[in-house]
């Protein structure tokens, strides 16, 4: 097989990415290793409302599922809310929003093969290009492609194979939740906790609906037990009094880069898109939105 452009990894960073190169009369084609587009979900939901006008796209409403004015921050019996601004923000659907995503990769001519796992590359000697081999199934196929672009996620393949990962690059796990059933004492506001039981990160109650929403434990200390912070969370007398009626019906856990994983996001032909690039938004690592919007930038450079 033959591209112009080869994109690894078919989430927002990715999508964005084949989208804008498709866009461009690109011969693109995108590999996934998993079977279904925004399955399982690794994510909050959370987008900020201040980077909407920075898509490259006007999102659809359908999308938007559950408005939220402001974050108030806890710590022990102190609290402090700020609201409208950067502050504000969104719930949405994200497996809808990656499929969504995926379709405009598509209608824009971008080729997506789904179930294969990019294994390997070898690049020219001039950095002008290369070949990469890809598993489907039992069958390696071998795709030449003169631009490659990394967009598949924290532990990214793109990057090991370059050789340029940094080995003691922090990362930040999370264990998520969401649950429903939920009796939120003020739906309109995400709530930041701070404290023993979120060890160098924080905790979170984000409301998806009235009565629905992500709980969840962050934190950039390697050594925490998050299984055990996370239990220490929903213990605590307010957010067990929120939670009292509710039930957790899906795990949403999961990796980001919360420092640097390599030193560079270009290596000649092969360039770097979303969380392969650390492209997220700190000390809270937002991603989605800046995935679309870096991705939207390498399938345009």
């Amino acid at each position: 097989m033959k591209c112009d452009v080869l994109v690894v990894g078919a989430g927002p960073a990715g999508c964005s990415a084949a989208a804008a190169c498709g866009a461009a009369g690109l011969k693109t084609i995108v590999v996934e290793r998993k079977p279904e587009i925004g399955v399982p979900i690794t994510c909050s939901g959370a987008i900020g409302s201040y980077l909407l006008p920075y898509l490259p796209f006007k999102t659809p409403k359908n999308l938007l599922k559950h408005s939220i004015e402001g974050l108030e921050f806890i710590v022990d019996e102190v609290s402090y809310v700020r609201r409208g601004g950067p502050w504000s923000s969104y719930a949405i659907d994200r497996s809808a929003f990656d499929k969504w995503l995926s379709q405009r990769a598509v209608d824009s001519g971008a080729d997506l093969i789904m179930s294969a796992e990019f294994i390997d590359a070898t690049l020219d000697k001039s950095w002008s290009g290369g070949r990469a081999q890809i598993r489907k199934k039992d069958e390696i196929i071998e795709v030449d492609f003169k631009v490659m672009i990394g967009a598949d996620g924290a532990r990214s393949r793109v990057l090991e194979t370059l050789g340029e990962r940094v080995s003691d690059a922090r990362m930040g796990q999370a264990v998520v939740y969401e649950y429903e059933g939920v009796t939120l004492e003020s739906p309109e506001l995400d709530q930041l906790y701070f404290g023993d039981f979120a060890p160098g990160g924080y905790a979170h109650i984000f409301p998806l609906s009235d009565n629905r929403a992500n709980i969840g434990v962050g934190t950039i200390a390697s050594d925490a037990d998050l299984r055990q912070c996370f239990q220490d969370f929903i213990a605590l007398p307010r957010v067990k009094a929120q939670l009292k009626d509710g039930r957790p019906v899906l795990e949403k856990s999961g990796t980001v880069s919360f420092e640097p994983l390599s030193r560079k996001r270009q290596y000649g032909s092969v360039l770097l898109a979303g969380e392969a690039a650390s492209q997220n938004i700190k000390p809270l690592v937002e991603g989605f939105l800046p995935a679309i919007i870096c991705g939207d930038v390498a399938g345009k450079t």
